[in-house]
């Protein structure tokens, strides 16, 4: 009894001392945060000393308690909330107009004639002033043919590095063609139908043997759209190739017109119309959103940065050959051997950034421009940080390619950043996943939990941010993907993520990606270079062979 007794006492002093403690928080923020719930994770509730990390004197964040910080779950609610914002924002510049394309200054690329005849832009219209169709050379070289004539239709500089990777292993040149400067994102029927009926797909097509359509699909639906026209002579006799590295509806706003003109061309497929994806989700977010899907071989990108130089023996060890390239001036000083880098993210006024939370605790993270020189200028460093925007991104590919260790957030950690409202870019994409998982496990059951919009019946208000999370959507993206993992770091948190920061460079890299990330990608660049032959071979262009193999 006494025994009991001790216990009993002991029990309500704890229990005591939680309630004041909780009181305490609570009393902050009495409206935002109504309750804590009991972490999820081993660190997720542990506070982040103030002395781990020494901030910089120009610190602009407020501190609300001895220690400069809070529990990791009331920071990214109030962070998320704009209670924990820098002082001093910087001004946000006025969006910049769309340049106008001066055709007389396009590159020397070939042109397409159109008989002269000019496009009339509807007022509604997404459509440029465009009267010819003007291809690029895209690093030509003189000792690679031209036969077949390829055109690269895609506007992301990462893309058109991956396909130069690809074709100049069958000493194949290439043209580019800038959507760009043809089109505003997501192009309507009635522009594409446009671009039909005056014959820019016609020109377009004559001047080109094979279309390989990459980045945002919509660009070509005049090409698309031209396929199914009553006219044969309007139709593209081109082989053409949709290479899905986004969404195949990106910034559509007439789905409907846009969803039947896709079911056509999947009842009824083209023999010049050959589908493939860069990532499992692409055909999985195109069957939930259209009830249907074409055909979609995978065929992974080839992670080619700058990969026609690479020679066999040097890519298990890319580091060592950075550090050693007469093209690294700078000497890569022991300060940057142990830091961990990532791209700064671009601080808004409404929107929170993980940068925030990051500066907030004051990590030692390098924060990078977007142009920070792939994963050549990205090896000096201990690892790369990234918290995913997308579901796929030309990136992840290319510094496992090259060796580049990666430290990523859990699915779970991901979740709560979005649903906090500290990492709003990736917050529809979660829960795209989430759908597209469940339409491929039970297509009965996801008819019953979201509308026709694809919008879900009954929204969950995630107030708990510490509840459980089982993600069921991590092999549709590629971050998370099983054949990807051994490649990848996680954090859970942010202390654990503190953890990985103050880890020496020789302790850091336990998986081995430096050497083991270029030799399971070396694999994956054989199989991708094998399905492109493949595809080649069944054009007809049996002549097409690799100049040397992976």
């Amino acid at each position: 009894m006494a025994y009991l007794t001790k216990r009993g006492i002991r029990f309500l002093a704890i229990l005591t001392a939680l309630l004041l403690a909780c009181n305490l928080s609570l009393s902050v923020l009495p409206v935002l945060i109504p309750h804590v719930r009991h972490a999820t994770s081993r660190m997720q509730n542990e506070k982040l000393s103030a002395l781990r990390f020494q901030c910089s004197s120009n610190l602009t964040y407020p501190t609300y308690n001895a220690s400069g910080t809070f529990n990791e779950t009331i920071v990214m609610k109030m962070m998320g909330a704009g209670l924990l914002r820098k002082y001093k924002l910087p001004k946000a510049d006025p969006p910049k107009p769309l340049p106008k394309f001066d055709i007389s200054r396009a590159g020397t690329g070939g042109h397409g004639g159109m008989n002269g005849a000019s496009i009339a832009v509807r007022d509604n219209s997404k459509l440029r002033v465009y009267d010819k169709v003007v291809l690029e050379p895209w690093r030509p070289d003189a000792s690679f043919s031209s036969y077949p004539r390829i055109t690269y239709y895609n506007g992301h500089r990462g893309c058109n590095e991956d396909m130069r990777g690809v074709l100049s292993k069958f000493k194949l040149n290439f043209n580019v063609l800038d959507p760009r400067k043809v089109t505003d994102y997501g192009m309507e029927e009635a522009d594409a139908q446009q671009l039909v009926d005056k014959r820019w797909v016609r020109a377009l097509c004559q001047t080109s043997d094979v279309i390989i359509v990459a980045d945002t699909m919509p660009d070509a639906r005049p090409l698309l759209l031209s396929l199914l026209d009553k006219d044969e002579e309007k139709r593209c006799n081109s082989n053409i190739i949709v290479e899905l590295t986004n969404r195949f509806d990106w910034m559509v706003t007439d789905t409907n017109a846009y969803h039947e003109m896709l079911r056509k061309l999947i009842r009824d497929q083209p023999k010049n119309l050959h589908w493939t994806a860069n990532n499992p989700f692409e055909e999985a977010f195109f069957k939930t959103q259209v009830g249907t899907a074409p055909n979609i071989t995978l065929l992974r990108s080839l992670g080619a940065w700058n990969v026609d130089r690479e020679d066999d023996d040097e890519k298990a060890n890319a580091f060592l050959k950075v550090l050693s390239s007469k093209s690294t001036k700078k000497t890569v000083d022991r300060t940057t051997e142990n830091s961990l880098a990532m791209i700064e993210d671009v601080d808004t006024v409404d929107r929170p950034m993980v940068d925030n939370l990051i500066d907030y605790y004051c990590m030692p993270i390098v924060k990078l421009s977007k142009k920070y020189g792939g994963p050549e200028g990205l090896l000096k460093y201990k690892g790369f940080v990234h918290f995913p925007y997308q579901v796929s991104v030309m990136k992840f590919y290319e510094n496992i390619a090259m060796g580049v260790p990666q430290v990523i957030p859990t699915p779970r950690l991901l979740r709560r950043l979005a649903n906090s409202n500290n990492h709003h870019l990736i917050t529809h994409w979660i829960n795209k996943l989430e759908e597209s998982a469940l339409y491929l496990f039970n297509a009965d059951f996801h008819a019953i939990a979201y509308d026709q919009n694809h919008l879900i019946r009954t929204p969950k208000e995630y107030t708990h941010l510490d509840d459980p999370y089982e993600a069921s959507w991590t092999e549709l993206a590629d971050f998370y993907r099983s054949e990807f993992t051994p490649f990848v770091y996680y954090f859970d948190s942010f202390e654990e993520l503190a953890e990985l920061v103050n880890l020496p460079r020789k302790q850091f890299d336990w998986k081995n990606v430096r050497v083991n990330g270029p030799k399971y990608y070396a694999k994956v660049r054989r199989q991708s270079m094998d399905t492109w032959m493949g595809m080649f071979h069944g054009m007809g262009y049996t002549h097409i062979r690799e100049s040397w193999h992976y």
